[in-house]
């Protein structure tokens, strides 16, 4: 990681965690942030940064030239129902319409694997983000103070290899378990509205699985949780969630622990192999 990194902030809390975790290490960050989606308390002013559309990609790359940023971090969710709506109100510049044309189909990695050749062609590097953030990864084993029952295990065993499927075809990364059966799986909708579905129709004690891609490109869409997904999995009665250690990004840390803990909730890190414990 160079001195000056360029941060793409999306929504959720990963943006605000990998500039306190760049920080931590003495890196500096210019931070660029998106009207209706980057969240509000985010300072999308840091470096000389700013909070721009969504859809002026000319402007987000000259404010990162002009900085002197040469490395580029994208960070938080640009959900994909964004190319959907009235494109007018991203504020679409040529830019932007010429990555949409680009694009053969609008998976997630066809999206953001045309972004980042993008990023290139303009000269930047786009960098890892378990490189840039070691310290929110997800560590091998039960990672909070809740151990998990045999029959949780059990259907985290028979859930991770669907995942992995579901992942392989780039639809979604989590699946939802109970009692060997698959009560919901991701797809447009987002992992946290995946758990919502899965859990209400299984009632309390099901299992939440997140995994990275197969093919997972590092540099982008790494599995992130947090303490919103927490409260959604706790307000439908999940009771463990696992998660792809080495491969995910867990943000607010302590806070997300002590939670899982005051909620009856075991937290997993399960290896690329399946096995967590």
């Amino acid at each position: 990681m160079t001195e000056k990194i360029g941060l793409v902030a999306g929504e959720g809390q990963f943006p605000q965690e990998a500039v306190t975790s760049i920080g931590r290490r003495g890196g500096q960050v210019v931070t660029v942030g998106f009207h209706g989606l980057t969240d509000a308390e985010f300072d999308c002013s840091k470096g000389g940064g700013a909070r721009i559309y969504l859809g002026q990609i000319g402007t987000l790359f000259e404010i990162f030239k002009t900085s002197g940023c040469k490395e580029i971090l994208l960070t938080g969710k640009v959900p994909k129902k964004f190319l959907f709506q009235d494109l007018s109100a991203l504020r679409p510049d040529a830019k932007l319409f010429e990555l949409i044309g680009r694009l053969g189909d609008r998976k997630d990695d066809s999206i953001l694997r045309t972004f980042a050749r993008a990023l290139e062609s303009e000269g930047f590097i786009l960098v890892e983000q378990c490189a840039v953030c070691p310290d929110l990864v997800a560590k091998e084993g039960i990672l909070g103070g809740i151990e998990p029952t045999d029959d949780q295990i059990e259907d985290v065993l028979f859930g991770w290899p669907i995942a992995k499927k579901l992942g392989e075809v780039d639809v979604g990364q989590t699946v939802v378990v109970r009692g060997k059966a698959v009560f919901s799986l991701e797809a447009i909708e987002g992992t946290d509205e995946a758990i919502r579905r899965g859990g209400s129709l299984s009632g309390v004690g099901s299992s939440v699985i997140k995994v990275a891609k197969p093919n997972q490109d590092p540099r982008f869409d790494v599995p992130v949780v947090g303490l919103e997904t927490l409260e959604v999995a706790s307000s439908v009665g999940v009771k463990a969630i696992a998660v792809e250690a080495g491969a995910t990004l867990i943000v607010q840390r302590e806070r997300f622990f002590s939670e899982a803990d005051r909620r009856g909730i075991s937290i997993l890190g399960v290896n690329s192999q399946g096995r967590c414990r």
